[in-house]
C-alpha cells in the first residue's frame, strides 16, 4: 500500500511540474502579448527599415497583400495564421490554426515588434470516426481560454510550446532581416 501511495504521489508531482504556465506564453496576459522585441539599428532610416520589413514579408508570406492589414507612416500590422498550436489526447494530435497579429512600429534607427494572440482561425465542421465536430467561428477563442488558474491541461502543453517557438522563429527571422549587415557587391551587381 505504501508503494502504491508513493507511486501515485510521484506521478502527481511529475505531472504537476510538467504543466505549461500561462506566464510562459504571455508577456502581458491582459493584452494577449506573446512576444516583444525592441531593436536599435544605428544609421538606418525609417524608410529603409520599412522597406526591409516589407521585403521580409514578401518572402515570408505567400501573399503579402493579404497579410499586411494596416500600414501608416511609422507602423505596419501583419495578421497571419500559424499552425503551431495543437492538442494531444489519447495519442491523437489535433492541429489548430491560430491568428497572430504582429505590430511593428518604426522610427529612425529603432524598431519595436509585438506579437499578439489574435484568436483561433475558422475551423470547418468535420466528421471522423462516428463523431461530428461542429464548425468553430474565427477569433472566438484565445489561447488563455485553454488555461485554468494559469495552468494548462496536459493535452495542450506541447502545443503551447510549439506555438511559442513558432512565434519566436518568425520574430527571429524578421530581426535577422532587419539587422543584417550590407553585403559587398557580387559579380552580377546585386548586393
Amino acid at each position: 500500500m505504501k508503494k502504491l501511495l508513493f507511486l501515485f504521489t510521484l506521478c502527481f508531482v511529475v505531472n504537476a511540474n510538467s504543466q505549461y504556465l500561462i506566464d510562459s506564453l504571455y508577456i502581458n496576459k491582459g493584452d494577449l502579448l506573446i512576444n516583444q522585441r525592441i531593436l536599435v539599428i544605428d544609421s538606418v532610416s525609417r524608410e529603409e527599415l520599412i522597406n526591409r520589413i516589407k521585403n521580409w514579408g514578401g518572402v515570408s508570406f505567400v501573399n503579402l497583400k493579404e497579410v499586411l492589414v494596416s500600414e501608416t507612416q511609422d507602423q505596419l500590422v501583419f495578421n497571419y495564421i500559424t499552425s503551431g498550436f495543437y492538442a494531444k489526447s489519447l495519442g491523437i494530435q489535433t492541429n489548430m490554426d491560430w491568428y497572430v497579429r504582429m505590430v511593428i512600429q518604426v522610427k529612425d534607427g529603432k524598431v519595436r515588434i509585438q506579437q499578439f494572440d489574435d484568436g483561433n482561425a475558422y475551423r470547418p465542421g468535420s466528421y471522423s470516426g462516428g463523431v461530428t465536430i461542429p464548425a468553430t467561428q474565427a477569433r472566438l477563442y484565445h489561447l488563455n481560454d485553454y488555461f485554468v488558474d494559469g495552468v494548462s491541461r496536459k493535452m495542450y502543453n506541447d502545443g503551447f510550446a510549439k506555438f511559442k517557438n513558432a512565434t519566436k522563429s518568425t520574430l527571429s527571422s524578421l530581426e535577422n532581416n532587419l539587422i543584417k549587415p550590407k553585403s559587398e557587391k557580387t559579380d552580377d551587381g546585386w548586393r
